[in-house]
């Protein structure tokens, strides 16, 4: 399960996160659907990654894990919320 989750980081969080940016940048409106959906495909990952990690797997320093994990789950958070109006 976490060797698709990697595959998905790679091939699709990654390409997204940049159109997203460009999009925000131009203020396009296009990416509020996709960002949405993403942002709930992100949120849920990150949450079945680290839940994973902490039961079934041991984690040396679980201040650095979480650390470098939980920033993916505020963002898919500032996504909801920059996209929950279509005003």
């Amino acid at each position: 399960m976490l060797r698709v989750q990697t595959a998905l980081s790679a091939f699709v969080y990654g390409p997204f996160y940049l159109v997203t940016a460009v999009a925000l940048w131009r203020r396009a409106r296009f990416i509020r659907v996709p960002a949405l959906v993403m942002a709930g495909a992100l949120g849920s990952n990150v949450v079945i990654y680290v839940v994973g990690a902490f039961v079934g797997y041991h984690v040396a320093s679980p201040a650095l894990f979480l650390a470098v994990n939980l920033p993916y789950l505020f963002l898919a958070a500032g996504l909801v919320v920059r996209f929950r109006d279509v005003g």
